[in-house]
């Protein structure tokens, strides 16, 4: 009885580890690919807090926040892209 849950306490142990290994590779290969996009000119934008520029931003919906000036981005719900200062997706805000 007592073997058992050795192998199972080894075996979620092992599982953690297995997808903590997982998820460092996912985060490298997301480093590398960012490193890789801006080396050519592909940059991400769209932050909290930017004014929004209608050549830039797809406004989605407007609401009144308080602790914001008016015209300020509250929300990014997909981060928009630039090629060499030319918008391929603009960033939804």
């Amino acid at each position: 009885s007592s073997s058992s849950s050795n192998s199972s306490s080894s075996s979620s142990s092992s599982s953690s580890s297995n997808w903590k290994t997982y998820h460092q590779g996912i985060v490298m290969t997301q480093d590398g690919l960012q490193k890789a996009f801006q080396k050519n000119g592909l940059l991400k934008y769209g932050e909290v807090g930017d004014v929004f520029d209608p050549n830039l931003h797809s406004a989605l919906y407007e609401y009144p926040d308080p602790s914001k000036e008016p015209g300020v981005i509250g929300q990014v719900m997909k981060a928009g892209y630039k090629l060499n200062d030319r918008v391929l997706r603009p960033a939804e805000v």
